[in-house]
């Protein structure tokens, strides 16, 4: 593979064989998929997780490296699949071993934000609050996938011609002529916090 530009005098080749070599065909069969979970062109990132430590923790677990792998092959997602796809999430968030996401999401908000002393404002610590640093929900992570599997298996696809018109089972839906994401299913807020109207 060609990088770099001659104009800076930093062009090189990479050989990606070797590359494909040293990382193995499991981690290698995984990276399309892991690419496109954590953040690319089609795809949304998680706020502040990068990939480097996501990619760590790829590198260390044959489970996540086969689910990887197996999420970009076939829509729907299977459920094994799918439930091993949020354990890494929970894991890239810091939690332990097969933790619920959303058990850790609720915790961690509770960490951060549930009232603290006695004082008059019990609630004076719900000002300046971030809910980016949350980590998402069990169903904002399972559209994720969706939409990440169809990326995978558009990219992994042989064939010449690939087709690109995603359902609302791949994430996306059409909506006036365009493809737009399903952030997640069901409602937002459950429905005693929608304020009447």
């Amino acid at each position: 593979m060609d990088v770099g530009t001659a104009a800076k005098n930093n062009r090189r080749y990479i050989c990606l064989t070797a590359i494909y070599k040293e990382l193995g065909p499991d981690l290698c069969a995984a990276l399309p998929a892991f690419h496109a979970f954590t953040g690319c062109d089609y795809t949304s990132s998680f706020v502040c997780k990068g990939k480097v430590r996501p990619f760590k923790l790829l590198e260390k677990s044959q489970e996540f490296q086969e689910s990887f792998a197996a999420s970009g092959l076939c829509t729907p997602v299977p459920d094994a699949t799918r439930e091993s796809l949020l354990n890494f999430t929970a894991s890239v968030y810091g939690a332990k071993k097969n933790s619920s996401l959303n058990k850790c999401r609720y915790q961690k908000f509770i960490q951060a934000y549930a009232p603290k002393g006695r004082g008059k404002n019990l609630l004076a610590n719900l000002r300046g609050i971030d809910a980016s640093a949350l980590q998402p929900c069990e169903s904002e992570v399972t559209a994720h996938i969706n939409r990440t599997s169809f990326v995978a298996k558009m990219w992994s696809h042989n064939e010449s011609h690939i087709e690109q018109q995603p359902t609302e089972e791949n994430g996306w839906e059409l909506l006036d002529g365009q493809y737009k994401p399903v952030w997640f299913d069901g409602e937002q807020l459950p429905d005693c916090l929608v304020p009447e109207q």
